[in-house]
């Protein structure tokens, strides 16, 4: 019983052993990758070889038979590695029982009894039940299978039933007590290391974390030994890329580094100090020998039950931030603009860090989340990041992050729609890549998440332009062509085949000038010249068409510039042959009537579908040309507004195809050659004019008039402005408020609504008046004011100053939740501003107390009781403690 004892305990060290090794291995060997196949046949040489040393150490019953516990370790094998182990680790036992006495009748029937025990627990460690209850079947089978070898050594081929009797009676008892504690041994030693290779894993994200961070990153142990040190460390403090930093003392850091410390001796008691201390300290300077400054934090690790784990080191490099205050900022009102506008680049960061597990649940989520979805970042942990995708997208990104974890793609880039927490749709570039475990096995993903909605909306813009564009040129009822700088077609729309004769691919890089007439050559050519110098020309020319009629054209033409390069011509073509031929009438009947319209004080103009092909002297003085000369050939549309040709043009067409559908009375905007615009109301008849509809029209000049119109108008709002801004801070004044509270009370009652009014008042601010001036009460008020309208910028809300120093902001539409996530938005980002007040009761800085109150208001509802049950929570927030915010 002793040596069956020992021979038990011979079993659970070796076990222990297993563990240790396993562990080692696993250190050693972090990136390896072990399949389910590799571990059944490790853990069956293991256990195999745990059997080996069992039969070494074996009980002589006599010359030929030993017993052993050889059997658990198969036992052991089959119940946490399956068959393949069972069957492994009996093969190695039995070739060895061989080896054992000599091969004969007795080692043979030892062996393939170890073979038939492997073979069986192999076949019963595939029953889905708990392992408990599969260790003890399995020791059940195995022992029955010995006791037959027992039986067939010591009674068959030995005849010693006496020993086989003695056998019997107490090996069944060692044999499931050794099962059992063995069991619990070995599933204390295997559950030991699935925590090992959990917390490596957990090394290897925190590794990937810190491999992202801009600055420096230094962690140690207990003892002050480094143990994750990332790339920065070696950047910041140029340290050789083979100098192995891990084990170092991290006050013998900057022993390593190339460039050396200003003061070393005191950067190294200070480092002492700190770590004699235990306490956090952020943002220490270290000025290094080539002039740049570095920024350190120290801060311990300290478990739940305050026992140290070490410390973190924080490292980054603000010598570009340090030159750029000295540079700049001399004074203390600069200086505190550049924390101003540093705090704004901060919290107006784009970018947002991510990391997922494998099922895109977040794991990590920086704060730039929240700026640019509106969801809280504890919020949003542990939540898909499909939910945040636009339902339109899901399928399409659900297909690309499966093929990113199943096909093991390194990185992708996309960009998706997210919807945010109001429900509005921003476009978002997703980057991602896959974060892996020692063993190769994948963890999640870790990227960025950046906001181009407004790059997006561009391109779209962009696009619509280019279809646009494309449409107008095309689809223009006019010829219309591009030249290249040598005078090459590069397109024409199908106006210009029609006119032409010629299809688009005869014409396109050919030149234009083997279809313009002898006569018309030379002139042509100059106006091209002079439009590749960036004049805008019109002008006549005549073609030969493709079937020798000729064609008189009238020509508009101007330089295509792009990137302040002329890149070649765009041009419009008239067919003017029928108008130049009724030409000669239209000029007698003008002369019958010119003299009389010249002396009319307003612009008269008559204007065929092409052209004004009238017009008299009056408009010299009114478009400030210097002769009647320079508006030969023009339209009506070249001296327009942009804003009103697209309207003149459609009104003119639709009086050219009914007279009646004509808008006789318009006020449109003209720029004269000098570039003012002036403004006219222009009246509008259709006419035939030499035999073909034209419109005729009378140009007065309104300009002095709508002047004198837009300065009262200016007058008037400045007036309103003015009677309801508040003349300190410059938001809306109680007058205003006043007036929009009503409306918004009236809305809320009309559309079924919440309302809700918070009640803003500064705390202490007599004391800060009487400490400090009123003058920078003043001011002390105009930042307020200006921080609390700022943030709520965007939001519709509306914020007014009440009175003295008190304020107050309406919110319509919101429920009790959202507005109490508003107002203590509100009362944080006045805290964060850091204003000093020496004199207040609650810190050294300024800060604010709200109440707030919330209604879903009736007709029967009372508008004062909205505003007494606002006052009411203010007084009980400044009575208890000041500095939050208190719903009634």
């Amino acid at each position: 019983m002793k040596d069956l004892a020992l021979h038990g305990s011979l079993l659970i060290s070796f076990l222990f052993i297993i563990g240790q090794l396993a562990r080692f291995y696993l250190r050693k060997n972090t990136s390896t990758n072990l399949s389910t196949t590799k571990i059944q046949i490790m853990a069956g040489l293991s256990l195999g070889f745990l059997g080996v040393i069992l039969i070494y150490f074996g009980i002589p019953i006599n010359e030929n038979v030993i017993i052993d516990f050889r059997h658990i370790a198969i036992i052991i094998a089959a119940t946490f590695f399956g068959f393949p182990a069972a069957l492994l680790s009996s093969v190695l036992i039995a070739i060895m029982r061989l080896f054992v006495g000599g091969i004969n009748e007795f080692s043979i029937a030892s062996s393939v009894l170890i073979l038939l025990i492997g073979l069986v627990t192999g076949l019963f460690s595939r029953l889905s039940i708990r392992k408990e209850s599969r260790m003890l079947l399995l020791t059940l089978a195995s022992t029955l299978l010995i006791y037959i070898t027992f039986y067939i050594n010591l009674t068959i081929l030995s005849d010693n039933m006496d020993q086989f009797k003695q056998v019997s009676q107490i090996y069944w008892i060692f044999s499931f007590l050794g099962s059992i504690f063995a069991f619990y041994v070995a599933k204390y030693v295997f559950w030991s290391m699935e925590l090992f290779i959990e917390l490596e894993n957990t090394k290897v994200r925190l590794s990937t974390l810190i491999s992202h961070l801009g600055s420096g990153i230094v962690v140690e142990t207990p003892d002050r030994r480094i143990e994750v040190v990332n790339q920065k460390i070696y950047d910041l403090f140029q340290i050789p890329q083979k100098e192995n930093l891990i084990g170092l003392e991290v006050e013998k850091l900057s022993q390593k580094s190339t460039v050396d410390i200003v003061n070393p001796q005191q950067y190294l008691g200070r480092t002492l100090e700190l770590l004699e201390a235990k306490e956090t300290v952020l943002n220490e300077e270290v000025i290094l020998g080539d002039g740049r400054i570095i920024e350190r934090d120290f801060v311990p690790i300290i478990s739940t039950d305050q026992r140290s784990l070490g410390h973190l080191w924080n490292f980054r490099d603000i010598t570009e931030r340090k030159d750029f205050e000295k540079r700049t900022f001399d004074s203390k009102e600069n200086y505190k603009r550049l924390l101003e506008q540093h705090q704004s680049v901060i919290e107006n960061v784009k970018e947002v860090i991510f990391q997922t597990d494998i099922e895109g649940k977040w794991t990590f989520l920086n704060k730039s989340w929240t700026d640019i979805t509106g969801y809280c970042v504890a919020e949003s942990m542990d939540q898909s990041f499909l939910k945040f995708v636009h339902v339109d997208e899901q399928h399409r990104i659900a297909d690309w992050f499966d093929s990113l974890i199943h096909e093991r793609n390194d990185e992708y880039k996309c960009e998706v729609r997210y919807v945010t927490d109001c429900g509005t749709t921003k476009w978002i570039e997703m980057f991602a890549k896959l974060i892996f475990n020692p063993q190769g096995e994948i963890m999640g993903t870790s990227g960025t998440l950046f906001d181009i909605t407004h790059r997006k909306l561009m391109e779209i813009k962009i696009l619509e332009n280019e279809q646009l564009y494309k449409s107008l040129f095309q689809h223009n009822q006019s010829p219309a062509y591009l030249l290249d700088p040598k005078g090459l077609f590069t397109e024409v729309n199908d106006a210009a085949e029609l006119m032409t004769g010629y299809k688009r691919e005869e014409l396109v890089g050919t030149s234009f000038a083997p279809i313009i007439t002898e006569n018309f050559l030379e002139n042509t050519i100059m106006y091209f010249k002079r439009t590749l110098n960036g004049e805008s020309l019109t002008f006549e020319t005549e073609i030969e068409k493709r079937d020798g009629n000729i064609v008189r054209l009238n020509i508009n033409i101007t330089p295509i510039i792009i990137d302040d390069k002329i890149t070649g011509v765009i041009g419009m073509a008239y067919d003017i042959t029928s108008a130049k031929q009724a030409e000669r009438k239209l000029i007698e009947s003008e002369n019958r009537y010119r003299t009389l319209i010249d002396l009319s004080p307003e612009v008269i103009f008559v204007h065929s579908r092409n052209q004004i092909e009238f017009i008299n002297h009056k408009v010299v003085e009114f478009i400030g040309a210097k002769s009647i000369n320079d508006l030969k050939g023009k339209t009506v549309f070249d001296f327009l507004h942009p804003e009103d040709r697209r309207t003149t043009i459609t009104n003119m067409a639709l009086g050219f195809k009914d007279a009646s559908l004509l808008t006789k009375y318009s006020e449109l905007r003209f720029i004269r050659f000098d570039g003012k615009v002036v403004t006219a109301n222009v009246g509008a008849t259709v006419i035939e004019y030499n035999g073909k509809p034209a419109i005729m029209g009378v140009i007065h000049d309104i300009t002095e008039k709508k002047e004198i119109e837009r300065q009262l108008l200016e007058a008037n709002e400045m007036l309103q402005k003015i009677s309801n801004s508040d003349g300190l801070t410059g938001i809306p004044n109680r007058r205003s408020y006043d007036e929009k509270l009503q409306q918004e009370w009236e809305l809320a009652i009309n559309n079924n609504q919440s309302i809700s009014l918070l009640m803003i008042d500064i705390d202490h601010f007599k004391l800060y008046n009487d400490a400090y001036g009123h003058q920078q009460g003043d001011h002390c008020l105009q930042v307020v004011a200006k921080s609390l309208q700022q943030t709520l910028d965007g939001t519709g809300h509306f914020v007014a100053r009440y009175g003295g120093e008190e304020f107050s902001v309406i919110i319509r539409d919101c429920d009790e939740k959202r507005t109490f996530k508003v107002a203590e938005t509100l009362r944080t980002t006045i805290e964060s501003l850091k204003i000093p007040h020496a004199h207040s009761s609650i810190g050294p800085f300024l800060t604010i107390s709200i109440g707030m109150s919330s209604f879903n208001p009736t007709r029967e509802a009372s508008l004062h009781d909205l505003m007494k049950y606002a006052d009411q929570a203010l007084y009980e927030t400044k009575r208890n403690g000041r500095n939050t915010v208190r719903i009634n």
